[in-house]
């Protein structure tokens, strides 16, 4: 019986290691498998040596390189850092045991560069330590990151610009309640951000439109924009004129979801406007009575001159009669001066006294 009992221990132990060795070979085998199918690159270098050892496809697709030049490759060749660094990050992984993570960027077999996502662990594989590092393309990742950090810059520089802007700028919803309100508007209309935030705009502004709103709103709504002249009372109550311009937003599905509203204050240029159109008016209104006046004038010295025509006329048919007269006449006439010198003789008193001309006559 003893020596049974003997005889048993032996093969209990040779058979317990021989379950120890295949659960072992089965979690190596899952372990491969999962590399192997894993989405992530993973590789696995010898921490002396900094040689890596293995890598699965995933890792090959990052790095564009085929398994058998990637073993033949240390952790210096493919890490975009400097030896000493590399070395202090592995020591800081066999000094804590713990995962260790971070961005990095790798040199691919191209010479260009990736940026990845790595995390490292130490593992014990056959009574020896290794470090696995599992490494994720990140390049869609940060270049989408940057590009959302750079527009989010540009939302931070258009607002500064849109709070710096002298014109009143405004966000409404389809309720016509208030959702942005800017500096322009708090300078224009006296109303903080937080008096017009969310308050019906046309209440808060005791707006008067050029035509119903019903109108103006169902123009928008088809045409995507409006612009017109609007009139609006400030905190104060003081009138102020207005050059509104719309611009409808709209969701992904194509529905009206607010509304862009930039106004410039034409107050002053309305004001300047009238004052102009009254001065025209003015000067029109003196112009058509001076026109009148010169008209009237003007008519009046046509009539003058037609009156002083009509008397030279008068005086030439008389002068044409009286030399008529003077030379057809049947009987002599002459005319002499003062001293009885004749200074004229007709025809008839020129032949009458036997000369032939006046000249002989006189």
């Amino acid at each position: 019986t003893e020596r049974g009992e003997a005889a048993g221990r032996p093969q209990a132990s040779v058979g317990e290691f021989q379950d120890v060795r295949a659960a072992l070979e089965n979690s190596e085998a899952r372990y491969r498998v999962l590399v192997r199918h894993s989405s992530d690159g993973v590789f696995l270098f010898d921490p002396r040596t900094l040689k890596i050892l293995e890598a699965n496809a995933s890792f090959l697709k990052i790095t564009r390189y085929r398994e058998e030049e990637i073993t033949r490759l240390a952790l210096p060749d493919i890490v975009a850092m400097k030896k000493k660094a590399i070395v202090q990050n592995v020591r800081s992984v066999l000094r804590n045991t713990e995962i260790v993570s971070g961005l990095r960027q790798y040199r691919r077999k191209d010479g260009t560069f990736v940026d990845v996502e790595i995390s490292s662990s130490l593992i014990n594989y056959r009574n020896q330590e290794f470090i696995m590092v599992n490494v994720r393309d990140v390049t869609e990742r940060l270049r989408a990151q940057h590009e959302l950090e750079r527009q989010a810059s540009m939302l931070r520089d258009q607002a500064e610009i849109i709070d710096i802007a002298e014109d009143a700028i405004i966000v409404r919803d389809m309720r016509n309640h208030t959702l942005f309100w800017n500096k322009g508007a708090e300078n224009r209309f006296g109303f903080s951000r937080n008096e017009a935030w969310a308050r019906p705009l046309s209440s808060l502004l005791r707006t008067r439109y050029p035509a119903p709103f019903s109108v103006i709103r169902r123009h928008l709504i088809s045409e995507g924009k409006w612009e017109g002249e609007l009139i609006h009372r400030t905190k104060d109550g003081r009138p102020i004129v207005v050059e509104s311009k719309w611009k409808l937003r709209r969701d992904k599905k194509g529905r009206p979801v607010a509304v862009l509203q930039i106004e410039n204050d034409i107050t002053q240029r309305k004001l300047a406007a009238d004052v102009l159109k009254r001065s025209k008016e003015e000067l029109e209104r003196r112009v058509a009575e001076r026109t009148s006046e010169l008209t009237e004038a003007n008519a009046r010295l046509v009539q003058e001159l037609k009156r002083r025509q009509q008397v030279e006329d008068m005086l030439r048919r008389g002068a044409e009669l009286y030399k008529n007269l003077f030379e057809n006449s049947p009987i002599g006439i002459y005319r002499t001066d003062p001293r009885g010198r004749i200074l004229m003789a007709n025809p008839t008193l020129i032949r009458m006294m036997g000369y032939s001309s006046f000249v002989e006559f006189g």
